[in-house]
């Protein structure tokens, strides 16, 4: 029985999206129903792949139904599905006009769409309104609902204020980002989090925190005297023994480690000392002066002795460091508690649901239901379901999913498509676990049906690879697989070899060429060094004619590395796009700006905190963390004292631009970008509406999360993006700067169901080093593994955007890292990486300057096509000769063998060389070769058509041209001799009217491309007739 779950287990540039919109077509096609898509769910994660899918899938359908479909695609369906050609074309046809007369019946969506259907049909279950608002910015829920925290801490008192104020001086007293707001709502977001709010108690009262301290308080003082006890015992022991300081190690220094170091504070709290420990562990403690003295069995028993109080201090130590860790963190866990009563009160009073909380709402109910109870909600039944980029699916997505397809799977085909190299939303809650486990469930303990959905999966289960790469040029598809191999090999981590285990990529449809760069900066000025780099090789790009500004890509793995690289590239004059790091909302400048306006407007004590906390910063002491409720007389004082210029009552006369020329001139703000479209924002405004200041703020509010700074062209413009905006596209030239080593992709982590003094807590902790001396280690490790996954996921998904040239530049590193390159690598940095490698840098790998055939791209995201469309039969459709598949092969008519051969022909002298390739890839025989040879030298004898065979001008055989709408097309051979152009459509059968139609629209299509002398030929290869149109 043939298996009816397939997983497609691929790499980048290997055609997903193809190879789920076949299987779509596919299925389709196979079922006697024609509105059968009713009963196909195809679900991705972003509205652009829906809609990329959408219409890929249209656009087939419509070529099958007008009989221009590319050779290869409907041989692909014919192995498929079984049908002929014409019952293909026919069904094509019905399907395509039923899917655009009932097109909202066509479920291509996203995860968060089909959860938002189910949740409307489940409202009552779920008990809320029917009528709810969805929001999909966390963002717009989270921010109204901590600024409503904050401005009644003032009135409310008691404890919501002690929790702030705790969690203030602890903020203070770590010298952490004094950005306490942004700390808040950071922390917010992850505590809302699927993962975390499982476990995470909703309501914990205020007695439940102060138990607690006392307990984290009576805890650490036994910790404590337990490590004076042991110190004294260790040190009599020194004693008791007649060991001194010289006859122990000074390096490191042993014996004042037992002898008094246990009780020093930088020991406890700060990581263990490793020699310390290396020494103590193998015995190997004595000075030369200590190995005279002792004999070696006296030795054995001091050496043995010191490991049991080193191990008894190690024990100690850990506990200690918990409760550190704990009474930190605790101010955070209170402050949790507070922010989620809030944000549950306001979703209640604004009637409004985060996308984000569907999954957990349909978690709680349906998880353990059968389908026919969720269909009968919903009023829709799937019968097949195809899951794109599954590697960044969740747990309860995956868990959610489940009971519609376990059911649907005995009878009718699945499709799971994915790439763990690819999986890096993990801070979405994805587990990339789920995708290489399969047909295992991962995680689901919890759920009672489990183990029967497993062994369901297993009994159907089928696993392909998908290994040609059809983006990249052959040296970066080569460069690429070698690079991460060596990673591979090298990280010592079980997680990246299991990810990383089929990584290799073919090359057998690339095309010859690819340029490699990898530079090492200095340390000193870095980042301005990188910048300068970047933009040196984007003017040398362009001023050399290898490349436009809009087919080069900076991809970048922050937003705050966007804004650096934009800044700069913005003063060289080049071009710039991004959709994320021009905003101007990211801008700290303009965030003081907009709460300046604020308290002028309406003073309140939270935003005379936010505005001190912008001016002063680092400089706020304890008397001044009494900001929060700093009276408004208090604030203006504090702001004079630094800012002698500073005056409100001026402000109160001007205009809104005024004001904000003011704010920059008095607080010396640095005139940059975003701060100047921030004038033009407030000049346009003002001169639009009004100078009010209420509803300025208003109208920000609502809009800044639009407002950006514009590049001075949106057509031929350098994209800026971070990675992972960059999933899913492909670049000619990919630039990869800086060296990831200020941004942790976790600031925090779980531990959930953490035992402390028969206690079951779920905790949410800042990750830090100090993690690995504690009760937490195991999970601090863990979370290493999977930061360095991260990582490294990132760096593959940046380097496969290339399709011609990829560059990196990071930093140099250390002596150091560089001495001990195993754990630099473990530390995830852009440079730990290319240490790794061991080239010399800088490392250069092909030609920059090769010839490409690709040649003027148009103003409307008109591109050819790189990859070669008519390819090896074998390798495309998976061939594997049994007699059903050679009477597919014998059914072709000559005229399509004979059209294969043509396509392969650029010029006259390669005849042989094509027809003895077809040769050895079995679409002909010997005797065939023979009779295919002498036939096109006899067509090709015709002087006309000879002439179109001959190297002295640009040929491109069957390259695909791909619209913005997702439409391609295919000419057969187009040859460019200036600025003319000639299109020739090899046809084999008879004449008939749409090819004049097809061919017309190739000719339209080039005219867009900028082309303006225009021909086009129809040769009828059968009847050797040629007509002209």
């Amino acid at each position: 029985m043939k298996p009816n779950l397939t997983v497609y287990k691929s790499s980048a540039g290997s055609g997903k999206t193809f190879t789920l919109s076949i299987n779509y077509i596919a299925i389709c096609l196979s079922n006697k129903s024609k509105d059968y898509f009713k009963r196909i769910l195809a679900i991705t994660f972003t509205n652009k792949a829906a809609n990329e899918m959408k219409d890929r899938i249209l656009g087939y359908l419509k070529n099958i139904s007008e009989k221009t479909i590319d050779q290869y695609i409907l041989d692909e369906l014919r192995l498929r599905t079984g049908l002929n050609e014409e019952e293909i074309f026919e069904k094509a046809s019905i399907i395509h006009s039923k899917m655009i007369h009932n097109y909202s019946d066509l479920s291509i969506m996203t995860i968060d769409k089909f959860n938002y259907q189910i949740v409307r049909s489940f409202s009552r279950d779920f008990g809320i309104s029917n009528n709810f608002e969805v929001e999909l910015d966390i963002e717009k829920i989270i921010e109204p609902a901590v600024k409503e925290l904050l401005n009644k801490i003032d009135h409310e008192g008691g404890f919501l204020t002690r929790n702030f104020m705790s969690f203030l001086f602890y903020k203070l007293k770590s010298k952490k980002s004094t950005d306490l707001v942004s700390e808040i709502e950071n922390f917010t977001k992850q505590v809302l989090k699927e993962k975390s709010y499982i476990s995470f108690p909703k309501k914990v009262d205020n007695d439940f925190f102060i138990e607690l301290q006392n307990k984290i308080k009576v805890s650490t003082e036994e910790s404590k005297k337990k490590l004076r006890q042991l110190n004294k015992k260790s040190s009599q022991y020194l004693q008791q023994n007649n060991i001194t300081i010289d006859y122990l190690l000074k390096r490191p220094k042993i014996f004042n480690f037992f002898d008094s170091m246990m009780l020093d504070d930088n020991i406890w709290l700060q990581k263990n000392n490793i020699r310390i420990e290396n020494r103590v562990t193998s015995g190997e403690i004595f000075s030369s002066v200590g190995k005279k003295i002792f004999d070696s069995s006296k030795r054995v028993s001091i050496s043995k002795q010191l490991q049991i109080y080193y191990n008894e201090y190690k024990h100690c130590i850990k506990k200690l460091n918990t409760d550190v860790i704990l009474n930190e963190n605790i101010f955070l866990m209170k402050f949790i508690n507070d922010i989620l009563s809030f944000v549950e009160r306001y979703c209640e009073k604004s009637n409004v649901q985060h996308i984000s909380n569907f999954n957990k709402l349909i978690n709680k109910i349906i998880v353990n239901q059968p389908s026919a109870f969720i269909y009968e909600k919903i009023g829709k039944r799937y019968k097949n379901f195809l899951i794109d980029e599954f590697q960044d699916t969740s747990v309860l997505q995956w868990q959610n999913l489940l009971p519609l397809i376990v059911d649907s799977v005995d009878d009718n085909q699945s499709l799971i498509v994915g790439d763990a190299k690819q999986s890096i939303y993990r801070w979405r809650s994805s587990d990339v676990n789920q995708f290489i486990d399969l047909p295992k469930l991962t995680d689901m303990k919890s759920v009672s049906m489990s183990q029967e959905w497993e062994n369901k999966l297993k009994s159907q289960y089928k696993m392909i690879f998908l290994e040609n790469n059809f983006r990249s040029k052959k040296n970066i598809i080569k460069f690429n697989n070698d690079f991460f191999e060596k990673i591979k090999q090298s990280c010592g981590f079980e997680i990246i070899k299991s990810i990383y285990k089929n990584l290799h990529q073919k090359d057998s449809f690339a095309e010859t060429g690819g340029y490699v760069n990898i530079e090492l900066l200095d340390n000193n000025d870095f980042d301005n060094s990188i910048c300068n780099k970047v933009s040196l090789e984007v003017n040398d790009l362009v001023s050399k004619n290898l490349s436009s500004y809009k087919d080069i890509a900076i991809l970048c793995n922050s937003n705050k590395d966007i804004q650096r690289i934009a800044n700069h590239l913005v003063s060289k004059n080049i071009p710039i796009i991004s959709d994320e790091g021009l905003l101007l909302a990211r801008c700290k400048q303009v965030k003081f700006i907009i709460n300046f306006i604020k308290n002028i407007q309406l003073s309140d004590s939270f935003t005379r905190f936010l505005v001190l906390n912008y001016l002063f910063g680092n400089e706020l002491n304890n008397h001044d963390l009494k900001a929060l409720s700093i009276s408004e007389e208090s604030f203006e004082k504090r702001v004079i004292s630094s800012y002698p210029n500073y005056d409100k009552t001026q402000f109160l006369r001007y205009s809104i631009y005024e004001i904000v020329e003011k704010i920059v001139l008095v607080f010396n703000l640095e005139n940059d970008a975003y701060v100047h479209h921030f004038k033009n924002f407030a000049l346009n405004y003002q001169n639009k509406y009004s100078s009010n200041l209420e509803s300025f703020i208003k109208f920000w509010e609502e809009n800044n999360h639009k407002e950006k700074i514009q590049s001075p062209s949106d057509i031929n413009a350098v994209n800026l993006l971070t990675i992972h905006k960059s999933k899913g596209l492909s670049f000619k030239n990919v630039i990869i700067p800086f060296n990831w080593d200020k941004n942790l992709n976790r600031k925090f982590i779980y531990a959930n169901d953490f035992n402390y003094k028969s206690e079951i807590l779920s905790l949410i902790l800042n990750y830090s080093s100090s993690l690995k001396d504690s009760l937490f280690s195991e999970i601090y490790e863990k979370e290493i593994e999977l930061n360095f996954m991260d990582n490294i996921n990132k760096l593959y998904v940046a380097m496969t955007r290339a399709v011609d040239r990829l560059y990196i530049y990071s930093k140099k590193p250390s002596k150091s890292q560089l001495e001990n390159k195993f754990e630099h690598l473990q530390k995830g940095y852009l440079n730990s990486f290319l240490c790794a490698q061991e080239f010399k840098y800088p490392f250069v790998f092909g030609e920059k300057d090769f010839t490409s055939i690709e040649k003027k791209m148009s103003n409307l995201s008109i591109k050819i096509s790189t990859n070669n469309n008519f390819r090896n039969w074998e390798d495309l459709l998976n061939f594997k000769f049994t007699e059903n598949d050679k009477k597919i092969i014998d059914k072709k008519d000559w005229g399509t063998i004979f059209h294969l051969a043509l396509s392969k022909i650029s010029s006259i002298d390669l005849i042989s060389k094509v027809i003895n390739d077809l040769l050895v890839q079995g679409v002909c025989s010997k005797s065939e070769s023979i009779k295919l040879e002498k036939q096109i030298n006899e067509f090709l004898s015709h002087d006309e058509i000879r002439s179109y065979f001959f190297n002295t001008f640009e040929v491109i055989n069957e390259k695909e041209i791909l619209l913005r709408d997702g439409r391609s097309f295919i000419p057969d051979k187009v040859i460019i001799k200036d600025d003319e152009v000639l299109i020739i459509d090899f046809k084999t059968g008879v004449k008939k009217d749409d090819h004049v139609k097809k061919i017309q629209e190739y000719a339209d299509i080039y005219s867009l491309m900028g082309y303006r002398n225009i021909k086009t030929k129809l040769i009828y290869i059968k009847n050797y007739i040629v007509d002209e149109q």
